[in-house]
This record gives C-alpha cells, structure tokens and sequence, in this order.
C-alpha cells in the first residue's frame, strides 16, 4: 500500500510542479480541454477496446480471458460494444441495464455437496 501511496503522491507533485509551465505554453483552454481532455478519451478507447468484462465471474474464469491473445479480446470488445450500442440507440435500454445473472458454484460441505449463490 505504502508504494501505491507513494506512486500517487509523486504523479500529483508532477502535474502540480509542471503545471504552471504546461499552463504558459498551451494557453488555458489548451491545457484543461486539450491535454487533459486528450488523455480521457485515449483512456476512454482503452478502457473499451483492451479491458473485457469481469462482472460475475470466478478468478479462474477471469485467468481464461486474461490468457486469450490481446487480438481476440479486441475482437470480442468491439462486437460487445457495437451490440450495446445497437440496444441503446434502439431503445432496448432493459438489455443492457438488467442485471446479470447470478452465478452458481458447487461447494462441499461436510453433509455433502450443495449450490452456493456467489
């Protein structure tokens, strides 16, 4: 934890030490919407494009999917996303705001096995 502390404490002492210098060379306007803005929506195709889904599942699910190659994530992301999408801008807003189903493992107990609802 303390590392991670560390880390942050150390990014925010450099966006406020180079600060005033990025202000005077971009303007105002180019640093708040230009730098800064830039970095969200490149963080914003990230997110959607490298990043797949983990609600609901178990950590070995979750190991399959981080094995797969980078290519088939991308391809699996950008189907994904265009369905949502497709829901959204047809107003299918129940298929994309529903819950998802709960998952159910089997666990042993000492009378036997028996489902638990994770």
């Amino acid at each position: 934890m303390e590392s991670t502390d560390l880390n942050l404490f150390f990014c925010s002492w450099l966006v406020t030490f180079f600060f005033a210098r990025m202000q005077r060379a971009m303007g105002q306007t180019g640093l708040a919407l230009g730098f800064y803005g830039g970095i969200a929506v490149v963080g914003c195709f990230y997110q959607l494009l490298f990043m797949p889904e983990t609600k609901n599942k178990t950590l070995e699910e979750i190991d399959l999917i981080f094995s797969k190659p980078t290519s088939q994530l991308v391809r699996e992301n950008l189907r994904n996303t265009s369905e949502t999408m497709s829901a959204l801008m047809h107003g299918r807003f129940g298929e994309v705001f529903a819950p998802t189903k709960e998952t159910h493992a089997t666990v042993r107990t000492e009378s036997g096995a028996g489902t638990l609802k994770v």
